[in-house]
């Protein structure tokens, strides 16, 4: 087996780690990003079940200029934009529901819990 050798390792490819992961490559750093699951994004994937898409944990992706600048200095275009909460849509069981401005999460449970997708839970081979 052929050993290789890196300037850096990240552990975790969650959305700092890949961050991270990105920008030390495009530094000039020979990088390995490392994952103990079988999926990378962290709280920002998916998984599918039952025919389902359920996300591993992200709520809300922040807009702000961090990210972007990240995704500027390793020249990928940024496909993120803000969504005002006015526009704000979550769709659970084919019907659309528009959140408060407040206390979302608190709301958004409630409603996933009044469709009865907590008999859904936990997916066998959830991270």
């Amino acid at each position: 087996m052929k050993q290789v050798s890196y300037d850096v390792v990240v552990i975790g490819s969650g959305a700092g780690g890949l961050c991270a992961g990105a920008l030390l490559a495009h530094s000039g750093y020979k990088t390995l990003v490392v994952e103990k699951l079988a999926l990378m994004g962290g709280r920002c994937s998916t998984i599918e079940y039952k025919g389902f898409k359920l996300g591993t944990g992200v709520v809300y992706t922040p807009t702000g200029e961090g990210l972007a600048h990240v995704f500027r200095e390793v020249n990928v275009p940024y496909p993120l934009r803000p969504v005002p909460p006015e526009d704000a849509r979550y769709r659970i069981e084919g019907q659309v529901y528009q959140p408060p401005p407040k206390g979302v999460l608190g709301w958004l449970m409630s409603r996933v819990d009044e469709a009865g997708a907590n008999r859904l839970w936990p997916p066998s081979g959830a991270p």
